[in-house]
């Protein structure tokens, strides 16, 4: 008969371990815990600086700039953009993970960075250790703001048409491929059918039409490349916003009217000043761009031909 007592412990042996036990699992959760904690801060860190470094890209008088980020590892930055909260013009939001840990696996991300003077054009995540940046100013006749593109991925543009070209040959954007493009390029078509990304447009493809993802995105001016590169939830949800900016612009410039007006100083472009206000208080979607550009032609002209009495600046 074998004895039992031979496999019998102390209680306080068997205390111990099961006490060490607990201690242990209770200091790797700890660990993984505060791990947790401090990679959500630095990633929401990795956020906060992102939107920083995209401040630069803010073309001011200047047609446009282009540069790139270069990350130490893989890296996924996500984008989204909401005109609801406090502030009137709306925001975007940036959040940032790494790969990292056994096995190379995706992080969470950190916590969002709301940036509100800024409009950027992205996909929901953008993933590599490059990204390419460039900006464009957006007119609605006056300058309204300047547009921030930003992509991990590489473009193949076909048949493009030349004012797209120079375009993108002037900026130097070296995720845009003119020619010699690759199976991995996302492929973008002008004036056909048949690529992941279509362009439509008029003869200088200054306002015309994206479908992307099967959704059409209307644009008109740089916004061509805010429909190019972004989805099109994101799309829209900008243009809104830049629509709200180009309501409050508009404000601004009518009280100049009166300003100038005292000094002797006659401006005609009043009536599409309140145009592009009831267009922008109504506006719904991007398929009224093409109205607010009839408008801010309009606008445009007037002011431009008033040599000694501009209200804004000639757009170039």
């Amino acid at each position: 008969m074998r004895n039992k007592k031979a496999f019998d412990l102390p209680f306080s042996w068997l205390f111990a371990i099961i006490a060490g036990s607990v201690i242990l699992i209770l200091a790797i959760y700890g660990v993984s815990k505060l791990i947790g904690s401090m990679k959500y801060e630095q990633y929401t860190e990795g956020a906060k600086k992102l939107s920083i470094l995209l401040n630069p890209m803010e073309a001011g008088l200047a047609s446009g700039k282009s540069a790139s980020i270069k990350f130490r590892t893989e890296t996924r930055t996500f984008y989204d953009c909401s005109i609801t909260g406090k502030n009137i013009f709306g925001r975007n939001l940036i959040r940032f993970s790494e790969k990292s840990g056994i096995g190379e696996k995706w992080a969470e991300p950190g916590g969002d960075i709301a940036v509100y003077n800024m409009y950027i054009f992205a996909n929901k995540t953008e993933e590599g250790k490059d990204l390419w940046l460039f900006s464009k100013p957006f007119f609605m006749g006056f300058k309204v703001a300047d547009l921030i593109f930003i992509s991990s991925r590489t473009y193949c543009f076909k048949d493009t048409p030349n004012p797209i070209k120079e375009e993108v040959e002037m900026l130097g954007i070296k995720n845009i491929k003119l020619e010699n493009c690759s199976e991995e390029d996302v492929e973008v078509c002008f004036g056909k059918s048949g690529c992941e990304i279509s362009v439509s447009g008029n003869s200088e493809y200054s306002s015309g039409r994206v479908v992307k993802n099967g959704k059409s995105m209307y644009y008109s001016g740089s916004l061509i490349f805010g429909a190019i590169f972004s989805t099109p939830e994101s799309y829209e949800c900008n243009v809104k916003r830049l629509m709200i900016k180009t309501v409050q612009l508009s404000h601004i410039y009518k009280d100049k009217i009166g300003f100038v007006e005292k000094r002797g100083c006659n401006s005609n472009i009043e009536p599409d000043l309140n145009l592009m206000i009831n267009l922008g208080n109504s506006f719904s979607g991007s398929e009224q761009l093409a109205e607010a550009e009839q408008i801010s032609k309009s606008m445009n002209g007037k002011n431009n031909n008033n040599v000694y009495c501009k209200i804004y600046e000639v757009q170039e």
